[in-house]
């Protein structure tokens, strides 16, 4: 017989810290189990936390990474043990 533990779950927003309120809204507008429930990629480009990104990276050609445009770069981030990613990419306001 298998046995599975039971667990107190830790909400997702104590898990991802460095996305803004904006960005954790968009982030649960992805994560919506039923697809009509899920953001629409259009509606997704009009959410304040996209909107943020320049208008450069919109503009950008298929060769040119997001890192040349204004405003975005990479920091360097430590992380415990149980995250997987050395870096993240986010953005500046």
């Amino acid at each position: 017989m298998l046995h599975i533990r039971k667990y107190t779950p830790e909400p997702l927003c104590r898990q991802i810290l460095r996305v803004d309120a904006h960005g954790f809204d968009l982030l649960m507008k992805f994560l919506q189990y039923e697809g009509k429930d899920r953001v629409s990629a259009a509606d997704a480009l009009k959410h304040p936390f996209l909107r943020t990104i320049s208008v450069k990276c919109h503009n950008l050609c298929d060769e040119q990474s997001v890192l040349e445009a204004d405003g975005v770069q990479i920091e360097r981030e430590l992380l415990s043990a149980d995250h997987h990613h050395s870096s993240r990419r986010h953005h500046q306001r």
